[in-house]
């Protein structure tokens, strides 16, 4: 019995350590991915001077690159710290309306070079006490889906209270979700063959930690969609 658990320690110690590696290797990666996005960002929007229509080109595939490559550490930090932030419950008190807005200010810039209009509708909320680096985690993997298969249009984002819950809802005028796919949507790893022809890179582990994430406090997901038409996921949290 003694060496069994002896074996459950050593294998929880390593699991923790591969935690660690993955966690500090990826923010150190998602630093650089930042500042490389950035860059190329100011050099087309003509901050560092004019640039030809080849050079244009040229850096259009890599800012395209470089936001995939950013996408894939995003989801490989969010996948090791999962099982951690259900652990760890970290709780504090927010103002819900000013959070979601300050989460939705982080995707202008992306949104306005896409010519995606960012709409957010919302009603008097009460503050609450809840895990908000779980909230912000769902919210960014959502806002980061409807931007990333939205050629054009618009995203809408819409919270309002229930009776103990918050509802929010993330709406996109984007590729949708093909029928035969929609149940498979929060399975590990899935990402349906539209998904794959607009964009190349990705995990399919967006979605499937935001239910691992909003089901461990207690709420929903669900979500609405058709094909090329677009696709609104709902989710709900206790504000109880």
């Amino acid at each position: 019995m003694a060496d069994e658990l002896n074996e459950i320690e050593k294998i929880k110690e390593q699991n923790e350590l591969r935690r660690r590696l993955i966690g500090t290797s990826a923010h150190s990666l998602r630093s650089a991915l930042v500042n490389i996005k950035w860059t190329i960002e100011m050099i087309l929007a003509g901050d560092m001077g004019s640039i030809s229509p080849e050079q244009e080109d040229y850096f259009k595939k890599l800012l395209e690159n470089s936001a995939g490559a950013l996408n894939l550490v995003n989801d490989l930090l969010n996948i090791s710290h999962a099982e951690e932030l259900q652990e760890k419950v970290e709780k504090q008190e927010i103002d819900l309306v000013l959070f979601v807005d300050k989460i939705i200010n982080q995707f202008t810039g992306a949104a306005h070079n896409k010519k995606i209009k960012i709409n957010f509708a919302r009603e008097d909320m009460p503050k609450i006490t809840t895990e908000s680096k779980k909230i912000e985690i769902i919210l960014i993997n959502l806002l980061d889906n409807a931007l990333r298969y939205t050629h054009e249009g618009t995203i809408s984002i819409n919270l309002k209270k229930e009776t103990d819950f918050a509802q929010i809802s993330v709406k996109d005028t984007g590729i949708g979700i093909p029928t035969p796919d929609q149940a498979k949507v929060f399975d590990k790893f899935f990402r349906s063959d539209n998904a794959k022809k607009k964009e190349q890179m990705g995990t399919g582990l967006g979605l499937y930690i935001s239910k691992l994430l909003i089901e461990g406090m207690g709420g929903k997901i669900w979500f609405e969609s058709q094909e090329n038409k677009g696709s609104t996921f709902y989710f709900t949290l206790p504000i109880k």
